[in-house]
């Protein structure tokens, strides 16, 4: 590793300048560059949804080169009609629509209805695999059913997570939803593609609710032991109990547990509830492209912490929406699960959407020999770059042999094994609107789907201290170290102001990752970002400093630019820092700067004195 060497070749005063009369200059200090502006999905309201600038993938003229053709095949049952063509309130108080069709009515709302009064407020699955993929990918989809199952709904999903005691009759409540359906369409499912052609995948929907949206919200955040679930939330047998066993916890209401826990077969089917929004259809069709799910249970006894968390498709981006991952209930949905975060571009380089040249990659040997590499990478929500050569859609390192190691025992131990770091830039525009900040995301991936296989780098690893939900007995739960929303708060940021964080170092890999500007380019984001090597076999040439202009007044704020050169031929990345002295305030927008041999760049330290004999000067430090 390099010896912290101070390289300054020369540190200028900006001596204060008392004057006698009114001080010039402005009265506040600027604005940070990159403020920390993380929110909770809870917190999210449709409201703060953004368009992406000069993008737009709605209407007839966002034609894909490909569609995926679509087989929505819906299920109900005899105890249970789909819940938009009922009139009637069910256990949660929420009224059916009425509408007289549903397989129409969920062909609207999933793929085809883009007005935005609409329940989907006018984003379809279709928008959501073109703005994705760039255009390259959309889906269509035909409507099969509802086709009635031969059993009541608790017969296929209230043994999912118990045994069957769960089951109010002697059944053994052993019913196949996926296999019963499958079958009972199968005619109209070949007819159809003798027709129209073949379908990719199929969708089965089933009447109620998925069981993912209920569990909790009618267990125990409504009931304070399984003994208070009320008839209502129970079987219709009154000899049976009315709760029964669920996948995080003990218990849940009967109710919730008889619903079916939304699923898939990778690469063939998947099967939703009514209350399952399009992030739901759209993480299970990227099963299709091959990529697994990467997500932790963080309701374990001892849960690891969560792997991509809300940013990307496969982890927990599904539940992205506004309200969050407890308004993921309602019939229609309209909140929290509707609008699902981009995948991550260990995941877009897997499915083709983003071309390899646009990722700049390179191995972890290379930057040994030179010291540092640097990359002006766009937002991911915006099409790569093809046309500007020095323009990225990230930063990939490979590792070779991932050096990291950790107690496995440890919730935040990544478990070792990766071949990449990756470096992205996110947005909160289009469909990433809904996730919880912008900035760059750092994160160890892997080539292979073996879970966790994207882990993205926390920049403020400290638990966040929030509130999960509150019992029905008034306890508070907080978010649990594995639960999804530890990872607001992960982007790392330009600049200097508070809380924020803009270097990442691996001392096992012996990199460096520094965040050293944010501009917005026509609307979208671009961040420079550096990666360093901790043990470079070239140092970074030293540096000179002059200040060029500006001076210091009483009682104004004014702007003083020095000119920083790096006078050696080797790349560095350089860490700044203000020396005053005397009745002074200073603010530096920004303390990194990466220069090239022999360039020479600007940088603004704005200061305000108090007093008079006051004085500022810059020094340089090389950054490792």
């Amino acid at each position: 590793m390099i010896g912290k060497r101070l390289i300054v070749a020369l540190m200028l005063l900006a001596m204060a300048l008392v004057s006698s009369g009114s001080a010039s200059g402005a009265k506040r200090f600027p604005k940070p560059i990159d403020k920390k502006s993380w929110v909770l999905p809870e917190n999210m309201e449709w409201s703060d949804y953004n368009n992406i600038p000069g993008i737009g993938y709605k209407g007839e003229q966002a034609q894909p080169p490909k569609k995926i053709r679509i087989a929505l095949i819906l299920g109900d049952f005899p105890d249970q009609k789909f819940r938009v063509s009922e009139t009637t309130a069910d256990a949660t108080g929420q009224k059916g629509l009425g509408v007289e069709d549903p397989a129409a009515f969920y062909l609207d709302y999933l793929f085809n209805n883009e007005n935005g009064d609409f329940y989907n407020h006018g984003h379809t699955v279709n928008e959501y695999w073109l703005e994705n993929s760039y255009g390259l990918v959309g889906v269509e989809s035909e409507g099969f059913g509802p086709y009635t199952m031969d059993g009541p709904m608790y017969q296929y999903g209230v043994t999912d997570f118990g045994d069957a005691s769960d089951c109010p009759d002697d059944s053994g409540c052993s019913g196949d939803f996926d296999t019963e359906l499958v079958q009972k369409s199968a005619a109209d499912v070949v007819s159809a593609t003798d027709q129209r052609g073949p379908f990719e995948f199929r969708f089965l929907l089933h009447a109620g609710y998925d069981e993912s949206g209920v569990w909790l919200n009618y267990g125990q955040k409504l009931f304070k032991d399984p003994n208070f679930v009320t008839d209502k939330f129970g079987p219709a047998d009154p000899e049976h109990r009315n709760w029964a066993h669920t996948r995080y916890v003990d218990w849940t209401s009967f109710f919730a547990a008889q619903q079916i826990w939304s699923h898939a077969l990778p690469g063939a089917l998947s099967t939703q509830g009514e209350s399952d929004g399009g992030s739901t259809y759209a993480h299970e069709l990227s099963h299709i492209f091959g990529v697994l799910d990467n997500y932790n249970n963080p309701y374990a006894e001892n849960p690891d912490r969560a792997y991509a968390g809300p940013w990307d498709m496969m982890g927990r981006g599904s539940f992205n929406g506004a309200g969050g991952p407890w308004d993921r209930w309602r019939i229609p949905p309209t909140e929290g699960g509707t609008m699902g975060s981009h995948h991550m571009i260990r995941n877009k380089l897997r499915f083709g959407f983003i071309p390899a040249n646009e990722v700049l990659t390179l191995p972890k040997e290379s930057l040994t020999a030179s010291g540092v590499m640097h990359a002006r990478i766009l937002q991911r929500e915006s099409p790569p770059p093809v046309d500007d050569p020095n323009l990225y859609s990230g930063l990939r390192i490979q590792l070779g042999d991932d050096a990291s190691s950790c107690d496995a025992n440890e919730p935040l131990c990544d478990g070792g094994g990766y071949d990449f770091y990756d470096v992205e830039v996110v947005n909160r525009q289009g469909f990433d609107s809904f996730t919880p900040d912008h900035g760059v995301l750092i994160a160890k991936t892997k080539s292979a789907d073996a879970s966790p296989f994207i882990w993205v780098i926390d920049s403020h690893p400290k638990d966040i201290n929030k509130v999960d939900y509150v019992r029905a007995d008034g306890e508070k739960f907080m978010v649990t170290v594995g639960d999804y929303r530890q990872l607001a708060d992960a982007t790392f940021h330009a600049g200097t102001a508070k809380g924020t964080v803009n270097r990442f170092a691996d001392e096992a890999n012996g990199l460096a990752f520094f965040i050293l500007s944010k501009e917005t380019v026509d609307g979208w984001l671009v961040y420079d970002v550096a990666v360093a090597s901790l043990s470079r076999g070239v140092p970074p040439g030293e540096t000179t400093v002059e200040q060029t202009s500006g001076s210091l007044k009483v009682g104004a704020v004014t702007k003083n630019v020095f000119t920083i050169t790096n006078t050696g031929t080797a790349p560095g990345v350089y860490r700044l820092a203000v020396k005053k002295s005397g009745p002074v305030k200073t603010r530096l927008l920004n303390n990194l700067i990466y220069l090239d041999g022999g360039q020479s760049a600007e940088l603004p330290l704005f200061a305000k004195a108090t007093g008079a004999g006051a004085s500022i000067s810059l020094k340089v430090i090389e950054a490792h």
